[in-house]
């Protein structure tokens, strides 16, 4: 919809909802001013209906009075002549208009009756003949299911000798009666009740309907609001004064609500034409305004659009039309003129430095990788990438501040355009790292290419008459060769230069076998850790042997994972990977259980036997560990020094201190600690003074050459009376020929594992190679 559209709809709607409200005020007001006087008048209603029926009474008592002094009434009934007094009952009654005249005995039965002769039926109200003894009295009461007004005289002779009862039916005459005496246009119904909860309808003036029990009762103590046949109604019902033990009777008042605002119903249509005739010349005139309005505006949102489409030519100005808002829309106008410069010199700024780093003026990573796949698509064959990092940027910054940090970088950046040439395009990619591509039989030329580039770095820098020597590590990675897309082949550079970074080797090239985010390896990551939550996972036990007995002293348990799809998953791949993902701690937790169950085990079946199992570098930086292990050993009744953990000097010494509180809470248990792969680590032996170790286990690249090499059996030696010196035991791993054993035998070593004694066993072959005797033939079973 159109700007001028919807400027009129909105116009037009805003007086249409004011008109309506002010029809829906307007009417809810009469409506609520009409219903409100008519609540009054039914109250006023019930006093007029009393004061009839008062009246009533009165004329009947009086009537009733006269016909008592009639001395041929008086005669019969003295006389017991019941055809006499019923027939003098009749001519009375009809000259005074009662419905009903009767005859009562002093006994209270009936003589006499207008309307039935003789009769023997008791009076159904004696209490009503007791209180007219002397006088006449009465009220309404039900007499054969209908209501009456009824007075009782007695009959004086001079002595009481009877009653006449004058009655009066309350039918539909006398509710038109009462109708006509109401101050408002209300119909009125005379009900009284047959019986609980049921009424019967005596008497109704014309347009009455008979109302239902639960319309009675609600509409007692105040007029109520009733829907009957779809039309709105006020009722009311009052009660009506009944003799002693009569039932119930009501007058119900009903007065139409839709009949009383008919005659409004003209001024409401007259009124409806008025405001549609004005709602037609309002949409006219805001159809013009909006017109005026919108024009210009409309012209200035096409402008808008092609802004937005990225087209900043700036908009010819056109010749306002009589009616618009001239020297408004001028202004807008130029003001939009002079925004669009702006906005297209500003957005060439941004653009440029969204696309370029600030400090050398080379592209960025987010460029490259746009340019290099646009490149890409176009059907380029062959592509090079080579990330050159900078070592020692960081350290540089550091000391000498930012300023010659920044200096640095821009000659670097001129260092590696001059050594590319015009063999690549260069781009920063990070804070420490660039970027060069090749093209045109890639792999060779960004080999040649990394080497030039490493070149340059042998010159030192000179900043600020300062010598800096910035060292460059450099990753290379061409395409396709396992890489898709730009992103990929960044992506392999990126896994080539941190292991140029790790490695004395400056240049490396992307090998796929050792990339850490390759699918398979992350799917691997998400398997391992269900492995573990599904028990999924199996522990084998290489035996250790006392070196100078050949008795079985115990095993080290080792995890071994076969995958449902891949098969057997070498422990070389995911322990590794476990580290990486911090999986590593729920993988030695489950160790630690299994492992400890089957210590329990064993001891069931009369092996005592020590069992080894090794934790990690995460391992020791869990403060709660020791807590767990001796919750599993309580659990399992295992004595704690039938647990031996194993640890290699690298994972101490990566937090030193933090280790240390692990492994003395974990020594004070009575657990055995070793260091596994003694010799090839990096600690100190200040530290293994301080550690609360039991065991040193020399590590295999010493053990396995030791028939043959003077050089490592003089290192075994040594290691062995070290660990005599500070009182450790010594285990050799890596043992696989008899010589080996022997010589670790001579050199006083205490316990030997490997390939020799045996290889890693399952739990039965294990526990049936633990029961054999210690015979020298025993060390060449596998």
């Amino acid at each position: 919809m159109s700007l001028r559209r919807r400027l009129a709809l909105l116009l037009v709607i805003a007086l249409a909802l004011v008109q309506g409200a002010t029809m829906a005020v307007l009417y809810a007001r009469t409506r609520a001013q009409i219903e409100s006087e008519a609540q009054v008048r039914l109250g006023q209603a019930q006093l007029l209906f009393d004061q009839h029926l008062a009246e009533l009474g009165d004329r009947l008592a009086e009537s009733a009075r006269i016909l008592t002094l009639d001395f041929a009434l008086r005669e019969a009934v003295a006389t017991d002549e019941r055809a006499t007094a019923a027939s003098a009952l009749r001519n009375f009654g009809r000259r005074i208009g009662a419905s009903r005249a009767q005859f009562i005995g002093l006994d209270g039965t009936v003589r006499g009756d207008s309307n039935g002769g003789i009769s023997n039926e008791k009076f159904p109200y004696p209490g009503l003949l007791k209180t007219a003894d002397s006088q006449p009295a009465g009220g309404v009461a039900v007499i054969d299911g209908r209501p009456w007004r009824l007075v009782v005289a007695p009959v004086l002779a001079p002595e009481p000798i009877g009653w006449i009862a004058i009655a009066v039916e309350i039918d539909s005459a006398l509710a038109e009666q009462l109708a006509r005496r109401v101050p408002i246009a209300a119909s009125v119904a005379i009900v009284s009740e047959r019986s609980s909860g049921l009424w019967r309808v005596a008497g109704a003036s014309s347009g009455a309907f008979e109302p239902d029990y639960e319309a009675i009762q609600n509409a007692t103590a105040a007029p109520a609001r009733i829907e009957h046949q779809g039309e709105t109604y006020l009722v009311l019902s009052t009660p009506i004064r009944t003799v002693e033990t009569s039932p119930p009777v009501r007058a119900v008042l009903e007065y139409g609500l839709d009949a009383a605002l008919a005659p409004y119903r003209p001024w409401v249509l007259s009124l409806l034409i008025v405001q549609a005739v004005g709602l037609l010349a309002a949409f006219i005139g805001a159809v013009l305004i909006a017109r005026g309005v919108a024009r210009p505006i409309e012209a200035l949102a096409d402008a808008a659009l092609r802004i937005e489409a990225g087209d900043y030519s700036v908009p010819a100005r056109r010749t306002l039309r009589p009616g618009e808002a001239a020297n408004e829309v001028r202004r807008l106008s130029a003001a939009f003129d002079s925004m669009l410069r702006a906005l297209r010199e500003r957005e060439t700024r941004i653009r440029h430095q969204a696309e370029h780093d600030l400090l050398t003026g080379l592209p960025n990573r987010v460029t490259l990788e746009r340019w290099l796949q646009g490149k890409l698509d176009d059907g380029e064959p062959e592509a090079g990438m080579a990330l050159i990092g900078l070592r020692r940027l960081p350290e540089i910054v550091n000391t000498l501040g930012h300023e010659v940090g920044d200096n640095v970088i821009a000659a670097a950046a001129d260092r590696i355009g001059n050594a590319v040439g015009i063999d690549g395009n260069i781009a920063r990619v990070a804070e420490t790292v660039f970027a060069v591509t090749v093209f045109d039989h890639s792999e060779e030329r960004v080999a040649a290419v990394a080497r030039r580039v490493h070149e340059a770095f042998d010159i030192p820098f000179a900043v600020n008459d300062l010598a800096i020597d910035l060292d460059a590590a450099i990753g290379t990675a061409t395409y396709p060769d396992g890489a898709v897309s730009a992103r990929a082949l960044l992506q392999h550079a990126d896994v080539a230069l941190y292991a140029a970074q790790q490695s004395e080797a400056r240049v490396i090239a992307y090998d796929a076998t050792r990339d850490p985010h390759r699918p398979e390896r992350l799917s691997l990551m998400s398997e391992l850790r269900r492995a573990i939550d599904d028990d999924a996972l199996t522990l084998v036990f290489q035996p250790k042997i006392d070196v100078t007995t050949g008795q079985v002293r115990g095993a080290e348990a080792l995890v071994r994972w076969t995958h449902p799809r891949h098969g057997p998953v070498s422990p070389a791949e995911f322990i590794p990977l476990a580290e990486e993902t911090g999986t590593i701690r729920f993988l030695s937790r489950w160790v630690l259980r299994k492992s400890i169950r089957k210590l329990a085990e064993w001891r069931t079946m009369g092996l005592d036997l020590k069992l080894a199992v090794n934790l990690s570098v995460r391992d020791l930086g869990d403060r709660s560990l020791p807590e767990h292990v001796s919750d599993l050993l309580l659990q399992s009744a295992v004595p704690p020094d039938r647990l031996t953990l194993e640890i290699t000097e690298s994972a101490v010494m990566r937090d030193p201190d933090a280790a240390l509180v692990v492994l003395e809470r974990l020594a004070a248990l009575g657990v055995d600690l070793s260091v596994d792969d003694f010799g090839v680590g990096q600690s100190s032996f200040s530290y293994l003074r301080r550690l609360p170790v039991a065991e040193l286990k020399i590590d295999q690249s010493f053990v396995r050459p030791l028939a043959a090499s003077a050089d490592d059996r003089s290192i075994v030696r040594a290691i062995v009376e070290l660990a005599r010196a500070l009182n450790l035991r010594v285990v050799a791993e890596g043992v696989e020929d008899a010589d080996s054993l022997e010589l670790l035998a001579g050199f006083g070593c205490d316990g030997a594992q490997g390939y020799f004694i045996a290889r890693p066993l399952e739990a039965a072959r294990f526990e049936d190679f633990a029961r054999q005797p210690p015979v020298p033939s025993k060390f060449a079973v596998t």
